[in-house]
């Protein structure tokens, strides 16, 4: 039989070379009762804590403690026992008594780094850590441990220096290569992250923290594809509620919101009290619209932890999409409350202000976080937004600038977006009449804003079949190929520098070519079935009421256009540019007045208020017209580029009974396509599917066999989960 020392030596030769079984099966229970010794229950602790029994070696340790309480090796896996509970104020006691009863302390100290670090006393861990480097200088472990801690104090040059210097020890240290891709994901250099997850993943196809990282940062890539192929294969590996919500936040990100949530539900039946998995639940159903149980899975995360701040945040969120600006502040500053630092926080509390007018506080919370965040370039250009609101058009001017230089997609919809508001802000600085005609416009369109929930458009039968059965984008015209030759005219009939002064003096000079928007015509959904629409624009090759009438869901339809062109990194972004895409009521000139306006379908203060606004942007006209000098030509081409945002929102009164809605688009950053078939060429934008939004079909009261169109139009409308309501008008058509 062994002698106690034998089998001392022989259990740590046996842990040294990592066979831990071995050294449970030479050391067995009635072995160890009978002998007593202390060191022999050690080694037997340390076999069963490396085996992952932390149970048996805690019952073991304690066994140590009672024969000798200053055992320092039995003190060190207590110690990292009480560090695996969290634990931190007793582990680091024991850590700093087993230090004092070894002679060797390097893995105590290297315990005492870990447990500083994990409680943010990351200078204190770096201490631990260099003295157990000072004892081993092989050991690779505190090399890491500082690489970990320089990269909490954002520290990132050393972090990546200490990282590599584990790595010359052991080129294949998998938690190093896994720590180097942390700190370029940190720096936002993607590419190089990948590549040192890629390195781990290689290393340990099962490490689950290197499979994260990737697909974290293919997330960022925008290649969401490849994301989920790794947050599938996260959860193969580690099928936790950490990784199936990781594969849910990425099918957020494809907008398969109803995946991610069977994703996030699969998550809690894991875990029903995960407050991660909770906010994600609360966030795919905000996503999906559905508010009443996006707020109540929120306030459930909240119920288990009071601060969290990211379900605060998706309160913020939701209340901003409800228009409940007063709210989300509420919530967005109570993120803010929690984590002054974290910048999203002022991020949604920029948005809420700025939906609410206050332009001054939104810039304000923008410039906060980009103080946090000053590669972030979406900040830059909300605050650009608010600056200029706040007629700071040089600042604004910067921060898109800044903007264009930090987004990586230079011809994305928002980077077009900056480049056409820089050129429109550079005409404002310095130009007092200008900014005055700028604000007028704006105000005319906000006026004239209109927000039912449907819109109707009339149209032919053959376009409505390439719409609802073929599955044709929604297209829209440029306005200089609307029927109607003068349209866009109204609006300069009514100003006199142009209907006098200018139109002569046209005769002889060369007129600048001012690009036009792209016109969509509409009316309001209790209009689907009008005789009067349906002579005029409800044909069929001229044949009048032979057509069809399609009414949408307006802001769903709104919402599509812009998500169509939103990149898939920008879907945080500000909730207040919404210019490009609105609904506006056409306002008509009566002919008994050149001076006054109707608008039908508002209230007798909207139409003062309009004709005020006319009233005052002829004033302004007249005086730019009357300057003199050399910017008085470019000055009246640029005010003419200020007109054409509003030129199609003015009809004559004769047109009044039509109660017309327009679809005005700019297009910027919307791709031109030009149809060379007809002469002159015609210039067209496509913007979405409208199947999914469409809540009536109305086919007119002489449409030749309408039951069959109505059939066609329901079973392939049907086929896809659609069932809109379709009625035949038997409208008194003549």
């Amino acid at each position: 039989m062994l002698t106690e020392q034998e089998l001392l030596l022989e259990a740590q030769v046996f842990n040294n070379k990592e066979q831990f079984s071995s050294t449970v099966d030479l050391l067995s229970d009635d072995l160890l009762n009978e002998l007593q010794n202390a060191n022999l229950f050690t080694e037997k602790a340390q076999a069963y804590y490396r085996l992952k029994k932390y149970e048996a070696a805690d019952m073991l340790l304690d066994k140590v403690l009672l024969i000798d309480s200053k055992h320092g090796k039995a003190s060190h896996y207590k110690a990292s026992m009480l560090l695996r509970q969290k634990k931190y104020d007793e582990a680091i006691k024991l850590f700093k008594f087993s230090i004092k009863n070894q002679l060797n302390p390097v893995y105590s100290y290297y315990g005492l780094g870990v447990a500083n670090n994990d409680i943010k006393a990351y200078r204190k861990a770096i201490t631990a850590y260099n003295k157990a480097i000072h004892l081993d200088p092989s050991y690779k472990q505190p090399y890491a441990g500082l690489g970990n801690s320089y990269f909490n104090l954002k520290d990132h040059s050393k972090s990546i220096e200490y990282f590599k210097k584990a790595l010359e020890i052991d080129p294949e240290y998998e938690t190093a290569y896994l720590g180097v891709g942390n700190v370029y994901f940190d720096l936002k250099e993607y590419y190089k992250s990948i590549d040192f997850y890629n390195k781990a993943f290689e290393i340990n196809s099962k490490n689950s923290e290197a499979c994260f990282g990737l697909g974290n940062a293919y997330i960022k890539l925008g290649n969401i594809d490849r994301a989920i192929e790794f947050f599938t294969l996260c959860v193969e590996i580690d099928p936790s509620p950490y990784s199936y919500n990781s594969l849910g936040n990425a099918y957020v990100e494809l907008k398969n919101y109803n995946k991610a949530l069977n994703l996030y539900k699969h998550s809690i039946k894991i875990d029903p009290k995960n407050k991660r998995t909770l906010n994600g639940l609360g966030n795919a159903y905000r996503l999906l619209k559905i508010y009443k149980k996006s707020i109540e899975f929120f306030n459930k995360a909240l119920s288990l932890d009071s601060g969290y701040q990211f379900a605060y945040f998706g309160l913020g969120n939701v209340y901003l999409e409800l228009d409940n600006y007063e709210k989300a502040l509420q919530f967005y500053s109570k993120a803010h409350e929690i984590d002054p630092d974290w910048m999203y926080a002022l991020y949604g509390l920029g948005l809420a202000y700025y939906n609410m007018g206050d332009y001054s506080q939104s810039s304000e919370m923008y410039s906060k976080a980009i103080n946090l965040d000053p590669l972030y370039a979406d900040l830059y250009y909300n605050r650009a937004l608010s600056f200029e609101y706040l007629e700071k058009y040089a600042e604004a001017v910067a921060d898109h600038t800044k903007y264009l230089d930090l987004t990586p997609n230079k011809n994305d919809y928002f980077a077009s977006w900056s480049r056409s508001k820089i050129t429109e802000l550079k005409k404002l600085i310095g130009n007092p009449f200008l900014v005055d005609v700028s604000e007028i416009v704006a105000n005319i369109k906000r006026l004239l804003l209109f927000k039912d929930s449907c819109v109707t458009h009339y149209t032919s039968l053959s376009v409505s079949k390439a719409l609802i059965i073929d599955k044709s984008f929604l297209r829209l015209s440029e306005g200089a190929f609307l029927n109607d030759t003068s349209e866009g005219r109204e609006i300069f009939n009514f100003l006199p520098p142009f209907n006098n002064n200018y139109s002569k003096l046209s005769e002889t000079v060369a007129k600048p070519f001012i690009s036009k928007p792209f016109i969509g015509s509409f009316v309001s959904e209790t209009k689907h079935d009008d005789l009067t629409l349906w002579r005029m624009y409800g044909k069929e090759n001229k044949d009048e009421a032979r057509g069809c009438a399609i009414t949408i869901e307006r802001e769903k339809l709104l919402e599509n256009v812009r998500e169509s062109l939103i990149p898939t990194d920008k879907k945080n972004s500000t909730k207040g540019n919404e210019e490009e895409f609105s609904f506006y009521r056409v306002a008509y000139r009566k002919q008994d007045s050149s001076d006054v306006f109707i608008i039908p379908g508002v209230t007798e203060q909207d139409e003062r208020q309009l004709n005020e606004y006319m009233a005052n942007l002829k004033i302004k006209v007249i005086q730019i017209f009357k300057k003199k000098g050399k910017k008085k030509a470019l000055d009246i081409q640029n005010l003419l580029g200020f007109l054409s945002e509003i030129a199609y929102l003015f009809k004559s009164a004769e047109y009044h009974y039509e109660h017309e809605l327009r679809l005005v688009v700019k297009g910027v950053g919307i791709n031109k396509i030009i149809d060379s078939s007809v002469s002159p060429p015609r210039v067209y934008v496509e913007l979405v599917d409208i199947n999914s939004l469409i809540r009536k079909i109305t086919l007119g009261p002489k449409v030749d066999k309408s039951q069959e169109w109505a059939s066609a139009f329901h079973y392939s409308l049907d086929q896809r989960g659609f069932n809109p309501e379709i009625l035949i008008s038997h409208l008194p058509f003549k």
